[in-house]
């Protein structure tokens, strides 16, 4: 992977330039989708934290897969991973049940 100033991959120069605060609109529209690092936004600050390794990975997709069983049987949804905006702070839980379909209202 090519890298931009002092080791950082170049798309996430941005975090670095950008000289306000923070929202989850801004993250959304500025930041690559990866499936690297976890990109959120608390307060109006970046929070990086890793992916993850082989085994969180594979405890996300077990957890995931027995959250989505007794969520459907509730008449919810599941997801191992999913961007949730409140205000202006943007979270990445994982696993989240939630009432509706990501993506609809």
């Amino acid at each position: 992977m090519q890298r931009g100033r002092a080791g950082v991959a170049p798309f996430f120069d941005v975090l670095t330039a950008f000289d306000v605060s923070w929202t989850a609109s801004a993250a959304l529209n500025l930041l690559p989708e990866n499936a690297g690092p976890r990109i959120e936004v608390s307060r109006g600050c970046v929070v990086v934290t890793a992916g993850g390794g082989a085994d969180r990975r594979t405890v996300q997709r077990e957890l995931g897969h027995r959250f989505r069983q007794a969520a459907r049987a509730a008449g919810l949804w599941a997801y191992h991973s999913v961007n949730l905006v409140s205000g202006d702070d943007l979270f990445i839980p994982d696993p989240a049940v939630l009432r509706t379909l990501v993506g609809e209202g």
